[in-house]
């Protein structure tokens, strides 16, 4: 796995330069444990174009969050004042459309999606314009228009970048796009306020902006689209790299492990993560790190909607067997 710092990152980035999907996004991707995306149009091509990051991002054990720009008509926003709410207008918008893939391409750039959307590695947010009294507002007012990006590696380094470029496939390979990119070891500050915008847009705190996660129905939709055995789609690599992806944690083949001083591994282990709440990422994941048990997806999503707006104000009622000590234990 390399690390964000083993490359030399340019401060700004256009087609000038070369393919953006080559020279930062598939390489970004394959040092990230995490990366957080801010855009007004997504299309799930995008991932498949950079299959090659993805599947490493995967096999980091990495996580992605995106939020995407919603827009309203005004029937929509006359429903709303009526006394519709915003997440059912929402998701009849999004019903009204129903997923239909033309091509192969897209079938596998949906079957990615679901894929990671099932497994918690991606969470999705839609962002809606609103007005000082958090009214949403029609497709004739402003738009959700952002477009940004962090990306994390497992010392806690970071990028960040901002510009013109969408989460789309024609963004990263076809338009002329610029990006401007920060290093959190070089422009700290800047790293950080996009981390802060990002954290705000993400818990809904923006005054004239409201965030929602991503409607179950809208959800369920996606996942028809989940490979039936459950694993990534075979085509996936075919469009990133014809050399393939590195195999993910659970396909590596068994090879006889290297003698290790267990003793000093394990003193290493435990002072790492006592000291882990005192870095950057705050030690988020530790609790998922040194569980007992792999957690579900459903847990560790529960999981960061306790911690991700500390304190916890959250109350766990799953149904017998779900797991809600594990989820309370993720928290302590």
């Amino acid at each position: 796995m390399s690390l964000l710092r083993d490359h030399g990152w340019r401060i700004r980035y256009t087609p000038e330069q070369g393919n953006l999907l080559d020279l930062v996004y598939v390489p970004a991707l394959q040092c990230a444990q995490s990366y957080d995306r801010t855009t007004g149009f997504f299309n799930a091509r995008a991932l498949t174009l950079a299959a090659r990051g993805v599947e490493q991002m995967i096999a980091n054990g990495g996580r992605m969050r995106l939020i995407i720009g919603c827009t309203l008509e005004q029937p929509e926003v006359e429903a709303i004042e009526k006394g519709q709410s915003l997440r059912d207008t929402v998701q009849a918008q999004w019903l009204a459309n129903p997923l239909n893939p033309q091509r192969p391409e897209e079938s596998d750039a949906l079957a990615l999606l679901a894929w990671m959307v099932a497994h918690g590695i991606l969470e999705t947010k839609v962002a809606i314009p609103c007005d000082a009294a958090r009214r949403p507002l029609a497709l004739s007012g402003p738009l959700f228009h952002e477009k940004s990006g962090i990306f994390e590696d497992k010392t806690g380094d970071k990028i960040a970048f901002n510009g013109s470029l969408n989460e789309t496939s024609a963004g990263w390979t076809q338009n002329w796009e610029s990006l401007n990119l920060f290093r959190s070891w070089a422009e700290p500050e800047r790293v950080a306020a996009e981390e802060e915008s990002f954290a705000r847009l993400w818990a809904d705190r923006a005054s004239r902006l409201i965030t929602l996660d991503v409607p179950a129905a809208v959800r369920q939709e996606l996942l028809r689209f989940l490979p039936a055995d459950d694993r990534l789609p075979p085509g996936v690599a075919a469009l990133g790299d014809t050399d393939g992806p590195p195999p993910l944690p659970d396909t590596v083949l068994f090879q006889p492990a290297p003698s290790v001083d267990t003793d000093a591994l394990r003193r290493a282990l435990w002072g790492y993560i006592r000291e882990a709440p005192k870095l950057p990422a705050g030690g988020t994941l530790v609790g998922e790190a040194t569980a007992a048990v792999t957690p579900w997806p459903h847990q560790v999503r529960a999981f960061h909607r306790l911690y991700d707006r500390w304190p916890p104000r959250l109350l766990i009622a799953d149904e017998v067997g779900l797991g809600k000590t594990i989820q309370a234990g993720l928290l302590l």
